[in-house]
């Protein structure tokens, strides 16, 4: 059986979306702003529910309309939701290094791909003893309007530098 693992904001309640989206099992790791850290305890448990249920496929998914993030991209932060500086700054980078380098008619999916991107390649470097399995890392952004999820702006469009010779 195919199993995937979906790291998710709990605000988006994407569950049984993604269940009628996504045959086979389905595993969540939620975190507010899908700010994982990646620390040695949440890292072991990662690895040990990958190795337990012998999962293939890792997806860090969003909603477009994840109020979080929105709030965020406003400047505004939610001053009783401890713990979400980092995001915060996370998300603004993400939001800076979007208009920099391209100008879109979606900030939100540009800034959340940057994000995602992110994540992918920090939980990549944690995971690259398990790597030598057969598992792809993907982003998703939910669009509500549209109902289906696409793909976040690959790493190549998002570029982190630019060097000018």
């Amino acid at each position: 059986m195919n199993a995937s693992l979906f790291f998710l904001c709990p605000t988006d309640c994407l569950e049984s979306i993604i269940n009628k989206n996504y045959k086979g099992k389905n595993y969540f790791y939620t975190s507010l702003g899908n700010n994982s850290s990646f620390d040695l305890i949440s890292l072991d448990s990662i690895k040990a529910l990958i190795c337990r249920h012998d999962i293939r496929n890792i997806y860090f998914v969003f909603s477009e309309q994840n109020k979080i993030v929105i709030e965020a991209m406003r400047g505004q932060t939610s001053p009783q939701i401890r713990g979400l500086q980092n995001f915060n700054n996370s998300i603004n980078l993400s939001k800076k290094q979007s208009e920099l380098f391209w100008k879109t008619s979606d900030p939100v999916v540009s800034t959340l791909s940057y994000y995602l991107n992110q994540k992918i390649i920090q939980l990549q470097l944690n995971l690259s003893c398990l790597l030598t399995q057969h598992l792809t890392l993907k982003g998703k952004i939910y669009i509500k309007s549209q109902n289906k999820f696409i793909d976040t702006y690959p790493d190549l469009v998002c570029l982190r530098e630019y060097n000018l010779n």
